[in-house]
């Protein structure tokens, strides 16, 4: 992926997410200068990041048990901030600037909306601890930008991403790795955002 740099550019780094309640897609993705006057994209760090429900219903609350996802999935989601930050990584000394993540809908099922809303609230909550603004992107703009066509289909996608940062995934089951690949190809298509020019500053 290759956008115009202004002036001023210097390399930062996105968390980029595709929102989900059981399953959950993260990357850490640097932005840098490689050809003069473009910008490249490079995935850092990938994660896919699961809850599972308790199996004991005769012991457990569903709401009960809700809770104790929501909190197990924002103490992974600051575990993987942590270690962008950690001794041991290359990048730590760039910014992280924002989070940028698919964006809200809100399918007819009312349990599965319900879910969906949770899981944003973490996010909210996870992006506030870290003085994070958040950028979304529907769908359908991910798909335009990347592939050319809002119809896109997820196998499209994901060939796109491996193809502008040979990302693959390999380490996630095949089923699981749309969950990553759209992580990322949020953060590839976040300079059609409005609020990109303030990323890239």
């Amino acid at each position: 992926m290759t956008a115009q740099i202004p002036p001023a550019f210097r390399p930062f780094r996105l968390l980029a997410i595709d929102p989900g309640f059981a399953a959950l897609g993260i990357a850490l993705v640097t932005v840098e200068q490689r050809v003069a006057g473009k910008l490249t994209f490079h995935v850092e760090a990938a994660k896919l990041i699961e809850t599972t429900k308790d199996d004991r219903k005769s012991t457990v609350l569903a709401a009960d048990d809700n809770v104790i996802r929501l909190l197990a999935l924002h103490g992974k989601l600051a575990a993987f901030y942590e270690e962008a930050f950690a001794p041991t990584n290359p990048h730590r000394h760039l910014p992280l600037r924002a989070l940028c993540a698919e964006g809200q809908s809100w399918p007819r099922s009312a349990s599965v909306a319900a879910k969906v809303g949770m899981a944003w609230g973490v996010l909210a909550s996870f992006a506030a601890s870290y003085a994070l603004p958040v950028f979304q992107l529907s769908p359908q703009k991910v798909k335009k930008q990347l592939c050319g066509k809002l119809s896109a289909s997820k196998e499209e996608v994901a060939a796109e991403v491996h193809r502008r940062t040979g990302f693959a995934a390999l380490d996630v089951p095949a089923s699981k790795r749309e969950h990553l690949f759209d992580a990322v190809a949020v953060a590839l298509a976040l300079p059609v955002h409005p609020g990109w020019p303030l990323l890239a500053r």
